[in-house]
């Protein structure tokens, strides 16, 4: 009787081990599936946002072509219309153009028409454009004078933000 029991303990035991490795098998799958979900998503959203960053940066270059070529009427601009080196962000503030944001700009790797220039080339071709003088005759003239203020805000900070970024740039390549 005794060894029937000990017997019967013994499979139960068996069995509860093939239990829960069944289960601990079964978790593992789990696991890795929601892993590979994961990362297919993952892929998914970067192809989706490398994609949007690559139409935001030709938007942006179309909008300078646009203005540099006198192809807007004068005082049709709009504050938010106007190409400010940031991504992922209609800008309608000064206070929405940042420092890090102009940086994320102007070194991004997936930015159209750098290929090959090095940073201080980089900030150097945007600080053409944004320098007062330069953006005064192209830009605030075709601006609406209600949004004048706002608009020369703006640019001054990108122009002086750009300037610190070349100064840095200069200065690391002394180093």
């Amino acid at each position: 009787m005794r060894r029937k029991q000990a017997a019967w303990e013994r499979e139960k035991q068996e069995r509860l081990e093939r239990e829960r490795e069944e289960a601990e098998r079964r978790r593992q799958q789990r696991l890795h599936d929601i892993r590979q979900l994961r990362e297919a998503a993952r892929a998914v959203l970067n192809a989706t946002h490398a994609s949007r960053t690559k139409d935001q940066f030709e938007l942006h270059d179309r909008k300078w072509t646009a203005i540099k070529d006198n192809a807007v009427d004068v005082e049709c601009i709009a504050f938010e219309h106007i190409p400010w080196p940031v991504l992922d962000v209609v800008v309608t503030t000064p206070a929405e153009i940042t420092r890090a944001r102009i940086e994320q700009f102007v070194f991004h790797p997936m930015r159209t028409g750098v290929d090959g220039k090095s940073r201080k080339e980089r900030v150097r071709a945007d600080l053409l454009k944004w320098h007062p003088d330069k953006f005064n005759s192209k830009v605030m003239g075709k601006t609406s004078e209600w949004e004048r203020d706002m608009v020369t805000e703006a640019a001054g900070f990108v122009a002086k933000t750009l300037t610190q970024l070349l100064s840095e740039e200069v200065a690391r390549e002394r180093a």
